[in-house]
């Protein structure tokens, strides 16, 4: 059987001061910091202009897993986003830097549940950010598996949003 995956690079522009890259070719996942001219937190994190964080690879996602089928299944009904809460940029990017994680888009080569040609985790992403271009759903993926399905990474025009992830117990079929 052959697997296919997907490459695809989006730049990020998350304020003026920070830019990310989101590479998701499946051997070489990266993610690349871009600085600001005026953004000392972000020169202090790269030591330069620019830096790459590793983003992990999930093996143990490509068969069977519970985890990810759960997710790929109820993404945008008993996991959604709490749009009460906005996380801040440097939060962000503290956990990217210090965090093992992966990103999960509309084109995922985890999503062996209903395949990167299918609309319906395309319209699930979309459906908890109506009005962006591009989502990814960051897992954390501390100790090497799956451990929480932690942000959601809402791409707009011209900005961008990050909320947490919630687990809601009570379905509305």
């Amino acid at each position: 059987m052959k697997l296919m995956f997907y490459f695809s690079i989006f730049l990020l522009e998350l304020s003026s001061l920070f830019a990310l890259e989101i590479n998701q070719d499946f051997v070489k996942k990266k993610v690349t910091l871009t600085c600001g001219p005026t953004d000392l937190m972000c020169y202090e994190l790269c030591e330069k202009s620019s830096c790459e964080l590793k983003e992990s690879a999930c093996y143990d996602c490509i068969g069977g897993n519970l985890e990810l089928e759960y997710f790929f299944n109820y993404l945008g009904k008993m996991i959604s986003k709490n749009s009460e809460t906005q996380i801040s940029l440097s939060h962000f990017v503290d956990f990217l830097t210090y965090s093992s994680f992966i990103f999960i888009g509309e084109k995922s080569p985890y999503n062996i549940y209903h395949g990167t040609s299918s609309d319906t985790f395309k319209l699930q992403l979309k459906s908890l950010c109506p009005n962006s271009q591009k989502q990814y759903v960051i897992v954390d993926m501390s100790g090497g598996y799956v451990q929480e399905f932690k942000y959601l990474l809402c791409i707009h025009e011209s900005s961008s949003e990050i909320f947490e992830l919630e687990l809601n117990p009570v379905v509305n079929l």
